[in-house]
């Protein structure tokens, strides 16, 4: 049997994870699971037919990660510039994501799903991991009112 990137309602696995276990995660990796939760999520949103772009951009910052490894004695400079390079892409992968997610939802869901460009910065793939949420997801599409002022009539 294949492994399939998502569950039962279409969202990717690691979106009904609680956002304060993601975080735990995040911290005990020193930042590592952060990266894989990214280079997931943009595997998932492959998988439903989007552009590759954020896929490509997460495989070449784990090129640019690890470049330093294989050559320990490069220049400084250099290294300086790989760094560089590795949060650009970086930045521009997890935009990409952030963007083909929505579009997903817009035009295959019907889902206007808000993803801040300002949280998805700070908090990258964690952020967008806990905005696919599923519980999230329905509290955003779904209007509750709650008429508290008036009380139902008892005899």
């Amino acid at each position: 049997m294949p492994f399939s990137l998502e569950n039962d309602e279409g969202f990717p696995w690691t979106a009904s994870t609680g956002l304060g276990w993601m975080v735990l995660i995040a911290a005990l990796s020193s930042g590592t699971a952060v990266f894989f939760l990214a280079l997931y999520l943009a595997l998932w949103i492959r998988s439903k037919g989007r552009s590759p772009m954020p896929l490509y951009g997460f495989v070449f910052d784990l090129i640019f990660s690890i470049v330093p490894f294989f050559f320990p004695h490069m220049h400084a400079t250099a290294m300086d510039v790989i760094a560089l390079l590795d949060l650009i892409v970086w930045v521009i992968s997890i935009y990409l994501l952030r963007s083909e997610i929505q579009k997903h939802f817009r035009e295959s869901e019907r889902w206007d799903v808000s993803i801040s460009p300002i949280l998805t910065f700070f908090f990258s793939s964690l952020y967008i991991n806990y905005c696919l949420n599923p519980v999230t997801l329905s509290h955003k599409n779904t209007v509750t009112s709650l008429n508290l002022s008036q009380s139902p009539e008892r005899d």
